[in-house]
C-alpha cells in the first residue's frame, strides 16, 4: 500500500473523519465502549484510526457515500467487518478475525473475496447464509463472470441467456446444454445480481432503463366463500429489483390490480423523486404480462411500441404469469413465495401445495405483502439514494412515469 507523505496522511485522516460527523452523535455510545473495550486490545481504534490506515489516501466517494447512508446498527457491523479483514490481510490468525466479524470461518472467506472486489458494498450486504447451490470457491468465477456480462448488458436480460453465456469461462464444464445444468447455472447469475445491488456503476448505468408490469399468484391463500391464491400486479425496475408499485387482490380483478399497481408506482416515483434515468438516454424499456381478461396482445403491442425502447408483451397462456417477476428478484420477497404457475389454478388449490398463510382475509393479506415488501424494498431503497439515484435528482414527470402511465391507459382502454 503506498504511503503519502505526512502532511498528505493528515489530509487523509480529516477526510475520512467528515463522514462520521453526520452520525457523531448517533455512534458516540458506541465508538466509547468500543475503544474503551478490551475484548480485542491489540485492534485499532474504530473508526478513525482504522480508516486512515485502510485508506491512506483518503475515503474513496463512493464508500463515503454508502457508509454515510447506514444507521448505527449497521455502522457498528460494517465496523467490526471492516476489521477484521484489513487485519487478514495483514497476516493474522483467521479464526479470530472470524469471530470479530460475526460469522463461520468458510463464510470470512468469502468475505475476504468480496472486500477485496466491492470494498465497503460488500460488508454491508455480505451474510453468512449463501444462496443454494452457489457454495464454494469453485462457483466463484462463474458468479463474477455473470455479473460482467449482466454490466454489459440490458437488466432486462433473461438468466438462462445469461446461463449459456457462461458456458464458454467454466474452467470445469459443469455448465452445459441440460436443462438442469442451466437451472443451476441461472442460480449463480441469481447471485450476481444480488451483489450488483450495491454497485454504483451498475445502477448508475442501468436503473430505470428497463421496467415490468408483471401480474402473479403468491402463496396466501384468501379466505371463504372460496379459497384462492392471492394475486399481487407488481411494477418494477429490473436493475435494481426495485419495487416500485404494487396491488394485491383476487385474479378476477387483473386488470384493475395492475392500474392499482401503476398508481402505486406513480405515487411512489413523485414522493421518492425516484424517476431519474442516469445519463439521459432514450426511452425505457418495458416487459409486461397482461392480465387474462385481456387477450388482444396484437393491437396492445402496437399501441405500446410508440412508447417504449424496447418491448415484450406476454399474455395468457403457459406458464408466462409471473416469470419477468422471477427473473428479476427470484422467487420470494420477504418471506411470501411468488407462484406464478398456479396464477391461473385458483379454483382448485391443490392439497400438495402448503401456502405460508391459508384462510387469510384480503385486509390480512394486504398487510402482510405490505409489510414483507417493505423488507424487500428497504436495502434497495438504501442502495439508490447511497449512489443519489432517487431522492435528489427524480423528476416530477419523467421517462418512466411517462411510460407507465401511457402503458395504463391503454390496458384500461383495451379491456
Amino acid at each position: 500500500m503506498h504511503i503519502l507523505p505526512d502532511s498528505l496522511a493528515i489530509k487523509a485522516c480529516i477526510s475520512a473523519i467528515q463522514v462520521f460527523v453526520n452520525v457523531g452523535v448517533l455512534l458516540r455510545p458506541w465508538l466509547t465502549a468500543a475503544m474503551s473495550s478490551n475484548v480485542t486490545p491489540d485492534l485499532p481504534s474504530w473508526p478513525t484510526a482504522l480508516l486512515c490506515k485502510v485508506w491512506p489516501g483518503g475515503l474513496p466517494d463512493s464508500d463515503r457515500k454508502i457508509l454515510e447512508m447506514l444507521p448505527p446498527e449497521k455502522l457498528e457491523v460494517v465496523a467490526r467487518r471492516l476489521e477484521a479483514v484489513w487485519l487478514a490481510d495483514k497476516g493474522k490468525p483467521l479464526a479470530h478475525l472470524a469471530e470479530l466479524a460475526g460469522l463461520k470461518r468458510s463464510a470470512f472467506f468469502d468475505l475476504r473475496k468480496a472486500w477485496q472486489a466491492h470494498s465497503v458494498a460488500a460488508l454491508v450486504r455480505f451474510d453468512s447464509k449463501r444462496a443454494r447451490g452457489v457454495t464454494g470457491e469453485a462457483t466463484e468465477p462463474l458468479v463474477f463472470k455473470a455479473m460482467e456480462i449482466l454490466r454489459e448488458s440490458k437488466p432486462s436480460i433473461r438468466n438462462i441467456e445469461v446461463a449459456r453465456r457462461l458456458r464458454t469461462v467454466d474452467p470445469q464444464n459443469s455448465v452445459g446444454d441440460k436443462l438442469h445444468e442451466l437451472q443451476r447455472a441461472e442460480r449463480y447469475v441469481q447471485a450476481a445480481r444480488r451483489k450488483l445491488l450495491l454497485d454504483t456503476e451498475y445502477l448508475n448505468n442501468s436503473y430505470g432503463r428497463s421496467i415490468i408490469i408483471d401480474l402473479t399468484a403468491i402463496d396466501i391463500i384468501l379466505e371463504d366463500p372460496r379459497p384462492s391464491h392471492a394475486i399481487v400486479a407488481m411494477v418494477l425496475d429490473a436493475a435494481s429489483g426495485l419495487v416500485l408499485g404494487s396491488a394485491l387482490g383476487p385474479v378476477s380483478y387483473g386488470v384493475d390490480l395492475q392500474v392499482a399497481a401503476i398508481d402505486d408506482a406513480l405515487d411512489f416515483l413523485k414522493e421518492e423523486r425516484a424517476d431519474y434515468i442516469p445519463k439521459g438516454g432514450p426511452a425505457p424499456d418495458l416487459a409486461i404480462m397482461l392480465p387474462p381478461e385481456l387477450n388482444d396482445s396484437d393491437s396492445i403491442t402496437a399501441l405500446l411500441q410508440a412508447h417504449a425502447a424496447g418491448l415484450v408483451v406476454g399474455h395468457a397462456g403457459g406458464f408466462s404469469f409471473g416469470q419477468h417477476a422471477v427473473q428479476c428478484i427470484g422467487r420470494r420477497i420477504g418471506r411470501v413465495a411468488l407462484a406464478p404457475r398456479r396464477t391461473l389454478t385458483l379454483d382448485s388449490v391443490s392439497k400438495f401445495f402448503v401456502p405460508k398463510f391459508s384462510g387469510v382475509s384480503l385486509e390480512r393479506a394486504r398487510a402482510l405483502w405490505a409489510r414483507e415488501l417493505i423488507r424487500h424494498n428497504m436495502d434497495r431503497i438504501e442502495a439508490l439514494k447511497a449512489a443519489k439515484l432517487i431522492g435528489t435528482r427524480g423528476k416530477p414527470k419523467g421517462s418512466i412515469s411517462y411510460l407507465i402511465k401511457m402503458t395504463k391507459i391503454v390496458i384500461k382502454g383495451t379491456l
